[in-house]
Parts: C-alpha cells; structure tokens; sequence
C-alpha cells in the first residue's frame, strides 16, 4: 500500500471509530487538506519547545493516542467537522497534549468581523503560546470547551466531545422523504433548485456537517421527484 494510501486508510479509521465515518466520505478532500495544515501550524508553534513533548497530530499518532484515550481524538475529529481552522485545531490538540487554557478573547461585531485569542501555558507556568483566528467559524470550538471552577475561579480544563446521536445518510434521507412526502411536483422542485443553488456557493458558508445533510436532502428530493414525475 502506498505512503498516501495507508494516510487515507488511517484517517478512514479514524473517523469511523468516532461516529463520523459519513462525514469523511462526503468531505474527504476538505478533511484532508485541514489535517495537513493542522499539522503544520502545531510543528511551527511547538517548534523551539525545551522540555516538554508535544506529540504532533498526524494521522499515525491519532491511531495511537485513539487507543488509549479515545475521547481526545473525537473532540478534535468533531472541531474538524465544525470547520474550525487548523490554528484552533492546532490549539486544540495543545491542550489534549495537557497545555492548559490560560485565557480566552472572544470579539464579534455582526457583519463586520469575528476575532478569536485563545493563549496556552505549558506545565512550567511560564512557556505561553498564543493562537489567533478571524475565521467566524472557529467560535464553534467553544461548544467543546469544558467549565468548571477552582476555588470559586473559573476554569477551562479542556475541550470535550459533544454527544451527537449517529445518523447515517440512508436514514437522514429517509427521514427527509417522510417529512415532504405529498407535496406537488412544483414544490418539490423548488426546493431542489434551492438545495442545488445553496450547494453551489463555497462551502466556507457551512460547516461540514451542514454540507453533509444539504447533500442527503438533495437526493432525498430526487428521488420524490422521480416518483412523482
């Protein structure tokens, strides 16, 4: 098997074993890409690093660390499928790694701009490492983020995996059927035109998951449309 084969062959594991196996089927390129730079930002933060091992997330090393710690490897596989940017991505593995979030800034200003800061410290109490994005999309992350409190302080302790009910394509789509199921032909193909128009603009729009479902419906919508016509 060849070098980009067994990458391929590693990923498709990865996201299996974390319920996500759909969405590297339907966002493979995307996902790919991400990876690769995720890996990237994390050498060139951690790089100059004396003292601590920052295992650098490729593929090979999240098989690993799935095995032993599974739970790390889902929050970063779901912040990939939020399309969070491989900076946050970067900043998220960090933190599995055992840096811990020293502070957050967050800043949004409705159609005009999103800025998030996240900076990390590493064991000694004095290493900090600052990551920074204006990507609207990486305010997902803190779905993730885990709160707690130390003596009355707060606390981000880590980012967790969220609890997403495993939906596969063949059932989304059923379901999607069931709910548009009478409608007249015009109205099915309305709203097929729509999907399509929507599917057509760049996919920084939606997450990965939203692209996903936009799909299934799509066919969903065709097939009513062939039983109709």
């Amino acid at each position: 098997m060849t070098t980009k084969g067994s990458a391929h062959s590693g990923l498709t594991r990865l996201f299996k074993a974390s319920d996500l196996g759909w969405l590297l089927a339907k966002n493979s390129e995307y996902i790919h890409k991400q990876m690769k730079l995720m890996v990237s930002v994390f050498d060139e933060k951690s790089s100059g690093i004396v003292g601590f091992r920052l295992p650098t997330p490729t593929t090979q090393t999240l098989l690993k660390e799935q095995s032993r710690n599974p739970h790390r490897v889902k929050a970063l596989l779901q912040a990939l499928a939020f399309r969070c940017s491989p900076e946050m991505l970067a900043m998220l593995w960090m933190v599995q790694c055992g840096a811990s979030v020293l502070e957050i800034q967050y800043k949004h200003q409705r159609r005009q701009k999103t800025k998030l800061s996240v900076t990390l410290q590493l064991d000694d109490q004095e290493t900090e490492i600052s990551f920074e994005s204006i990507n609207h999309w990486d305010t997902a992350i803190l779905r993730l983020a885990t709160l707690a409190k130390s003596d009355d302080h707060p606390v981000i302790d880590n980012f967790a995996a969220l609890h997403i009910p495993n939906c596969s394509s063949d059932r989304r789509r059923a379901l999607f059927r069931e709910q548009h199921q009478g409608l007249p032909l015009a109205s099915l193909t309305m709203l097929k035109d729509k999907l399509e128009t929507i599917l057509k603009r760049p996919h920084e729009d939606y997450t990965a998951v939203d692209i996903a479902e936009l799909q299934d419906q799509r066919l969903a919508i065709g097939a009513l449309i062939a039983e109709v016509s």
